[in-house]
């Protein structure tokens, strides 16, 4: 059984790859529209192909096939229609120096770390995983183009592969994540569906920058801990602790799976202490020290560099645009602003302010980041406002499913439960001290979605019937909402 369920997962991270990279070949001959055609065909066939694994070998396996390649044909459709040029973060265009387009192209022209103090570029301050990544996957890029004759924008439009496999494998390592917790069948789907068409993962997945891999990095680091949990044993410390360095080697946020991860060693070895093992306990510092001097040089390497020639802090944040000024604290809680959109408020895309609302900010941008679709089609709108609705309600239903961990006393629960609270508590005490638009986005705290997905199901599969059919509901609304709002973003290439 186990030789199969490792056959499914590769067969997953298989089709994710090759139907990732067919995508970006394909691309660079076809247009839009016809190939938007085709990856809904590629669907089609992995419902088929999904069925088939379900009926035949395991309903949970046919699952987890079909949802991830459903994953994976929203995020390739939505990288299609979406150049890098639009609604990207901080990426500011290949060709120009500067962002973290421009920070790709520098490894790509010198492969080596910047000579300069990165602050004299605007995105060059980030951590290099990504960008490196990016530069080499962009030099076979232009390598392919020569051969093939594509043209130099088409080859950077590629850079979005890399994004989409990010995106994709999101999915399919939070899934792993969640057979942690014993779901019943219905409640694992629910939740896993939940991954497959967060908004966040969806858009995320065509922005060019280093947020994506810095989440994947995490969920991966999240599993092996998880493995760890289970097993205590160096074997499954040592994957921990690199996935938890390369997080922050992507990007410094990565450094927030600390908390809980700190917090469970904290509590192991507290166990260890009051069994009064010296064995046991000194085994248990030994994995800690070995965590330790693994992923701290991964993960501060680029920083204490910065700090050491260039006199960067350690902490260091540029400053950003959209100041939020003339507003109360208040006002920044409870007050929602006079226009009743469910997009984002910008003055740039033509509001009368920028949003200030910080629980409204935030979870608007983990629906639509910065962008206004109000325009895309005549429904956009309307389904904008479920989804909001539909968000809203399920944010309610995992502020239960904390209260509801906490009750069980599970350590992957508690877990959990510690990582979303820290999370939030880093992004509000942001939008605080630093008091602008960009300082409310949930992009920097996109890997919450994981663990709120799992505790969700869990409140779901512990409740009642009445509950189990309401939040059920709930999930379905959302999902079918967020697939009809990044569909029909799509649908102006038609025309």
């Amino acid at each position: 059984m186990h030789e199969k369920k490792g056959k499914i997962d590769a067969a997953i991270v298989f089709a994710i790859i090759v139907f990732s990279l067919l995508t970006g070949f394909i691309y660079t001959y076809d247009t839009p529209a016809r190939l938007q055609a085709g990856v809904f065909l590629l669907l089609m066939l992995s419902v088929c192909v999904g069925a088939w694994i379900g009926r035949c070998i395991k309903p949970e396996w046919g699952i987890l096939f079909t949802v991830c390649m459903a994953a994976f044909i929203i995020r390739a459709d939505y990288i299609i229609y979406t150049p890098t040029w639009i609604r990207q973060h901080d990426v500011i265009g290949f060709g120009t120096g500067k962002g973290q387009a421009g920070y790709i192209e520098y490894f790509l022209e010198n492969h080596h770390m910047p000579d300069f103090d990165p602050r004299e570029k605007w995105g060059f301050f980030q951590p290099p995983l990504h960008h490196v990544l990016a530069a080499i996957w962009l030099d076979i890029q232009y390598a392919a183009g020569r051969l093939f004759g594509w043209s130099l924008d088409r080859c950077r439009e590629n850079v979005q592969i890399l994004t989409l496999i990010y995106g994709c494998l999101c999915t399919w390592i939070g899934s792993r994540c969640l057979k942690f917790f014993d779901l019943t069948l219905r409640t694992y789907l629910c939740a896993v569906s939940l991954l497959a068409c967060a908004p966040c993962f969806i858009f995320l997945s065509g922005s060019i920058n280093n947020d994506l891999l810095c989440i994947l990095l995490q969920i991966a680091g999240m599993y092996f801990f998880f493995v760890w949990m289970k097993k205590r044993d160096k074997k499954t410390m040592i994957p921990a602790a690199i996935f938890m360095g390369l997080s922050m080697m992507a990007k410094l946020s990565g450094i927030m799976l600390a908390a809980p991860m700190g917090c469970m060693m904290m509590y192991y070895l507290f166990i260890a202490i009051k069994g009064k093992d010296k064995k046991e306990i000194l085994e248990v510092i030994k994995q800690y020290l070995i965590f330790a001097l693994i992923s701290i040089p991964l993960g501060v390497f680029f920083p204490m560099r910065n700090l050491v020639k260039f006199g960067i802090p350690l902490t260091f944040t540029p400053k950003v645009g959209e100041p939020i000024e003339g507003v109360t604290f208040f006002e920044r809680i409870f007050y929602p602003g006079s226009e009743r959109t469910p997009f984002v408020c910008m003055q740039a895309t033509g509001h009368s302010y920028d949003e200030f609302n910080v629980p409204l900010a935030i979870i608007k941008t983990a629906l639509f980041g910065e962008a206004d679709f109000s325009d895309v089609s005549p429904f956009a709108t309307l389904t904008g406002r479920v989804l909001l609705i539909s968000a809203a309600i399920l944010a309610v239903f995992t502020f239960l499913a904390l209260l509801h961990a906490l009750k069980k006393r599970d350590p992957y629960g508690i877990f959990m439960v510690i990582y979303i609270l820290f999370s939030f508590a880093f992004l509000v005490n942001l939008c605080f001290k630093t008091p602008n638009f960009s300082s409310q986005d949930f992009r920097y705290i996109a890997h919450v979605i994981i663990p709120a997905a799992g505790l969700y199901a869990v409140l779901m599969r512990d409740g009642g019937k009445i509950l189990k059919i309401v939040m059920g509901l709930a999930a379905f609304v959302y999902c079918a909402s967020s697939l009809f709002m990044y569909m029909q973003a799509g649908l102006v290439i038609w025309n």
